[in-house]
């Protein structure tokens, strides 16, 4: 008969998923995912298979839950945002830059870490990696489409161009506010990403 586990799986995984992205692959040790997930390390293996398999199911959930509501022009009401364009990317660039400028212990992007640490040798992170950046640039460029369709933004704009560039820009906003913490440097990135649409 089977044993039913004594923890929930899904809560394991949400803890797994914020312990490395705050210590990284290497650096979340067996030891420091026992005491972060409150499981031991059969059972880590048992329900996960490995450590790069935990991983991979960290990313997943991370892709799966962001951006979130209320960015990307998808208000928590479900109607349309009403600001000018200019203001909902000003917005979102800060909230990129934010969550590493002012904190004890900047994270970064999940996804981007994982590019770094993990993806050059796993086929698997680097699929689940690109999927993320992909459901960025959507959301990005579906923000511009709606722009457009209420004149915010040049008709003939090319939205696939500015979504990719935003991407980028939010990236290296990500990295270059973890490793600076200089506020002005990152404000002149996000005045000149916002002039450029």
């Amino acid at each position: 008969m089977a044993r039913t586990k004594a923890f929930d799986p899904d809560d394991v995984l949400e803890r797994a998923m914020q312990t490395f992205w705050s210590y990284g692959y290497e650096g979340a040790t067996t030891p420091i995912l026992e005491r972060e997930l409150g499981i031991n390390r059969s059972s880590l293996y048992g329900t996960f298979g490995s450590k790069v398999g935990l991983y991979r199911r960290a990313l997943e959930r991370y892709s799966r839950t962001l951006p979130g509501p209320g960015r990307f022009g998808e208000p928590e009401s479900g109607t349309s945002d009403v600001r000018p364009l200019r203001d909902q990317v000003m917005e979102l660039l800060w909230q990129v830059a934010e969550a590493d400028l002012d904190t004890d212990r900047p994270r970064g992007c999940f996804a981007g870490n994982a590019t770094v640490e993990v993806a050059a040798h796993d086929v698997e992170v680097q699929r689940l990696v690109s999927g993320s950046f992909g459901g960025v640039r959507t959301r990005l460029r579906d923000l511009l489409l709606m722009a457009q369709t209420q004149g915010a933004l040049d008709a003939d704009a090319d939205t696939d161009a500015l979504a990719s560039m935003l991407l980028v820009v939010t990236e290296g906003l990500s990295l270059v506010a973890r490793a600076t913490r200089d506020r002005e440097l990152v404000g002149q990135a996000i005045r000149g990403a916002v002039a450029a649409l």
